[in-house]
């Protein structure tokens, strides 16, 4: 049996020829959307636009202006971030070294700190190893146990680890915390000999683990005064089948492939008769992109299909198309994996679902830094949970 982690968010539009055009389905029809035009005066134009660049200006010379956008942000070895929820993430990956000398720690390993929604709630440390070697050495079972150099509160024997990802038990992982909000240097030193094997993320910890904090706190007021906008109620994902290609397809594809060919084309149906479509275009490009449009119904001229984005306002899945994407017909969830310089342990992740109030933002995880992660384990930066009717739930 599979188990997936599934989300949702607000508002949904599929865009016509010159306005949106928006598809209900709960009425299974298509209206358009009011564009509302303001013209100015060259001078008055001249005044807005210094006002606009002041006003971008200041945002960016904020110190947390990424973080606080609901961005990943680097600071020193660490990179934050938080979703919606209210739950941050905070991973740090050692400084890499240039040469390695005798004296320095043969492994490397990140550290993970999370603060869940609860105001109350003790952060959540775990190691986390990250390298191609920490790896094979995890798997092997042949890595050589390791302490942290930290102090307790009360006394008590540190417990050994391995190179496994872990969560640290309370006790340590405040000790953890504190350690290092003093600046002093953690390392992982062998049980026996006491030599230092494991090297850990240091550089601007205060920094990060402040601004995580800071963060966190604005986040869930925000969320009981009611200045977030959350989803009360939890939607339902509408599955779909896939359809046999018609003899002729309500697309015309060439306002994205031009003078080349469109092909892999896909044809979905969901319950109330609404169709989803995909193509790609043989032009040899890289990464590989889909586009996407959707119909009311069979038989009628497909729309520009654009996804709701509350950080972005919109991805225009049917103009730009969506890198490396898959439609899970069965759970009614596309997804997105946007991989950096032809990579797989880095970029960002989105995924939404189609729902009986059209397609919401169901989860989005990012990772600026090429470190050997799973998109799995990326920092999520939105998350809504959605139910729905599937083969496997």
């Amino acid at each position: 049996m599979r188990c997936r982690r599934v989300s949702v968010s607000p508002s949904n539009s599929l865009r016509g020829a010159t306005r949106p055009v928006i598809w209900s389905p709960q009425s299974r029809r298509w209206s358009l959307g009011r564009v509302a035009v303001a013209t100015l005066s060259p001078a008055l134009a001249g005044v807005a636009l210094l006002f606009a660049l002041h006003d971008a200006q200041a945002k960016s010379l904020h110190p947390d202006f990424q973080l606080v956008r609901g961005e990943v942000q680097q600071y020193g070895d660490w990179l934050v971030g938080c979703d919606n929820n209210a739950e941050c993430t905070m991973i740090g990956f050692p400084e890499t070294l240039a040469l390695r000398v005798p004296d320095v720690p043969e492994h490397d390993m990140a550290i993970q700190i999370s603060l869940k929604r609860s105001a109350d709630g003790n952060p959540v440390v775990e190691l986390v190893p990250y390298s191609f070697d920490a790896g094979l050495k995890a798997l092997d079972g042949k890595a050589e146990p390791f302490v942290l150099n930290v102090e307790y509160d009360v006394a008590a024997i540190s417990p050994q680890h391995g190179l496994t990802r872990q969560v640290l038990l309370p006790m340590e992982a405040l000790a953890v915390i504190r350690h290092l909000s003093q600046d002093k240097h953690l390392e992982g030193s062998h049980f026996s000999s006491g030599r230092a094997i494991v090297r850990f993320p240091e550089s601007e910890f205060k920094r990060a683990f402040n601004a995580m904090q800071k963060r966190h706190v604005q986040l869930l007021k925000d969320i009981v005064g009611g200045n977030d906008i959350p989803i009360k109620s939890i939607l339902r994902r509408i599955p779909a089948v896939p359809l046999i290609l018609p003899g002729l397809a309500p697309i015309d594809a060439a306002e994205n492939c031009g003078k080349s060919p469109m092909q892999a084309m896909q044809r979905y149906g969901f319950p109330d008769g609404a169709e989803l479509w995909s193509y790609s275009c043989d032009d040899g490009s890289y990464p590989p992109r889909t586009y996407w449009e959707m119909a009311p119904e069979a038989s009628v001229r497909t729309a520009h299909l654009r996804l709701p984005e509350p950080r972005d306002q919109v991805v225009r899945a049917g103009i730009d198309g969506l890198e490396s994407a898959t439609f899970d017909f069965d759970f009614g969830v596309l997804r997105e994996y946007k991989f950096y310089k032809g990579r797989e342990d880095c970029g960002s992740f989105r995924a939404w679902g189609f729902t009986e109030s059209g397609w919401q933002l169901l989860e989005r995880r990012e990772m600026p830094l090429c470190m050997g992660l799973d998109p799995a384990d990326w920092i999520p930066t939105y998350y809504a949970p959605t139910e729905g009717a599937g083969p496997d739930e």
